[in-house]
């Protein structure tokens, strides 16, 4: 399936602004993740549950920063699962448990 979306305008949302807009989508995703829905078929007559995951979202870099809360190649902390500064990515030791 895919989804396509155009925010409306008159002028580029903020990051806040585009997480607002996709907590319906979110929501929803997390709804069939977590409870999935029963489909029924002739094989399965008291129905099969189905759970429905997110497996790739396709935008431009400026979209998949602000969407997935990714900060640009110019922020001090880049990566949203370590804290690992700008500066420090070039050192290996950076990249070591505890490092930096």
């Amino acid at each position: 399936m895919i989804l396509a979306g155009i925010m409306p305008g008159p002028k580029e949302q903020d990051s806040d602004e585009v997480q607002r807009y996709m907590r319906v989508f979110v929501n929803e995703l997390l709804r069939l993740w977590r409870d999935g829905f029963l489909i029924k078929t002739a094989k399965f007559p008291d129905g099969r549950l189905i759970r429905v995951i997110l497996i790739c979202v396709c935008c431009d870099k400026l979209a998949a920063h602000k969407l997935g809360g990714f900060g640009s190649h110019s922020h001090t902390f880049f990566c949203t699962r370590c804290w690992i500064k700008q500066a420090q990515k070039t050192c290996t030791d950076a990249f070591k448990k505890g490092g930096a």
